[in-house]
């Protein structure tokens, strides 16, 4: 996989561009609008230190210092002027040369498979079959707070967890997605079968309506209702949530936020032997504002995931969601970091300068606390409150279109977390990489 990079720009270099190939019909798919080919490829040089090293291996398996890569090849078939399909392969994130991967390298999963028919029964309604990704992401910028499942493990595996954290991993949704978009506004209808259990009352599946209006220029309001369950009996956790992302008050300013609140059921648990179902009380909510005035930006956010302080009281009070926030390298990455879930507060501040559009400065800030103190955690102090204060610095080149280069570090200090289960307060994480994309 190190080689990948190389072999595509060998390749890139040796061809002639797509565009001065012959294209050559099929006498039979004659209807066949257009083929595109694209994909990416990741690769990073990551370095963790211990206690952040010993966390994610508990978790995931992760190493000190690595090279972690990752590559995809998408497949986008225009069958006609109303039907669509693509594929797209990927590669899991792995570091190189982990022990257990043998000859053939990283696995490949097929992460999408689709087909999609628009203006079915009416100009507006579009229905898509198959592997797909669906999100509610209100802000439009790829940071999803409540639902992405295809960019966010299983929130199952969290119910009467001691800590917020999780292993990094990415669901599988499949199923049919139905949209009616006008001009202003858009209706979603989703049936996603997130992770394949067998029999179908062990499968992990969403069902989730989302409503969308712009206002005026550039503001977006919306709503969501989302139903999920998992294996287990008594497994059905409902979430209603709305937010806004206002942008009318004066040129370059955001004002956001979202509200979320979970009941139903999450499942069982054990008490002195007696099974108790656990009542699903969740909150999750975030606001914040950005100023953007070109080369410059500033953004500052405040966020709340509620937790629990009790496995034993018939309540499940964690927020459980399919985030997708990497805010921070440490505490909220799903590649490099912790990726917190649940049962935090913060207060989040970051501020990027561009140069030319090629060469961006991220500097970003967060003071992290837990909302519920953690209990049973195997070294003194019995409960903890405070996750840290993380300070991150990103540099991003654009060398060309395809190809750019990032570096980066993260450090954390202050952590009772860390201190309480490896004796060290403080974390850090450097990462240099390269993205080719095609």
């Amino acid at each position: 996989m190190p080689f990948l990079p190389l072999a595509w720009l060998a390749a890139h270099s040796l061809c002639p561009p797509s565009f001065a190939q012959e294209v050559r019909r099929h006498p039979d798919r004659a209807d066949t609008v257009r083929l595109t080919l694209g994909g990416t490829a990741d690769l990073d040089a990551v370095y963790r230190s211990a206690p952040l090293a010993r966390a994610r291996s508990a978790i995931a398996g992760a190493e000190s210092g690595a090279i972690e890569a990752m590559a995809s090849v998408r497949l986008t078939a225009d069958l006609t002027a109303e039907a669509q399909a693509g594929l797209l392969l990927r590669t899991e994130r792995i570091p190189v040369g982990s022990p257990g991967l043998g000859e053939d390298g990283q696995p490949v999963r097929l992460r999408e498979a689709w087909i999609r028919a628009d203006q079915l029964f009416h100009e507006s309604v579009s229905v898509t079959f198959g592997a797909q990704p669906f999100a509610f992401d209100l802000r439009e910028n790829g940071s999803a707070f409540f639902f992405d499942p295809y960019n966010a493990e299983s929130w199952f595996p969290e119910v009467n967890a001691l800590l917020p954290v999780s292993a990094p991993d990415t669901s599988q949704p499949a199923g049919a997605v139905l949209r009616w978009r006008t001009a202003n506004a858009e209706l979603g209808l989703a049936f996603l079968t997130l992770r394949e259990g067998g029999p179908s009352r062990n499968d992990e599946i969403a069902y989730v309506s989302t409503a969308t209006q712009r206002i005026g220029e550039a503001s977006r309001a919306g709503l969501l209702a989302a139903v999920m369950t998992a294996p287990g009996p008594r497994t059905r956790l409902a979430t209603f949530g709305a937010g806004l992302s206002y942008r009318e008050l004066k040129d370059g300013l955001e004002l956001y936020g979202e509200a979320y609140v979970q009941r139903g059921s999450a499942g069982v648990t054990f008490v002195g032997g007696d099974q108790f179902e656990l009542k699903a009380k969740g909150i999750g909510y975030q606001f914040g504002a950005r100023v953007e005035d070109d080369p410059w930006w500033v953004e500052v956010n405040f966020t709340s995931l509620s937790g629990d302080d009790s496995a034993e009281d018939g309540e499940e009070k964690r927020f459980l969601s399919y985030e997708n926030v990497n805010d921070l390298l440490i505490l909220e990455s799903n590649w490099y970091g912790l990726d917190l879930d649940n049962n935090y507060a913060a207060l989040k501040a970051a501020a990027g300068y561009a140069w030319d559009r090629r060469l961006t400065l991220k500097v970003a800030w967060g003071r992290f606390t837990l909302n519920e103190k953690a209990p049973h955690l195997p070294a003194p102090p019995p409960r903890i409150g405070k996750l840290g204060r993380e300070i991150d610095v990103m540099l991003s080149f654009a060398w060309t279109t395809q190809i750019s280069i990032h570096a980066g570090a993260g450090v954390l200090e202050g952590s009772e977390l860390l201190q309480a289960v490896f004796q060290d307060d403080r974390a850090v994480v450097a990462v240099f990489g390269t993205r080719i994309q095609f």
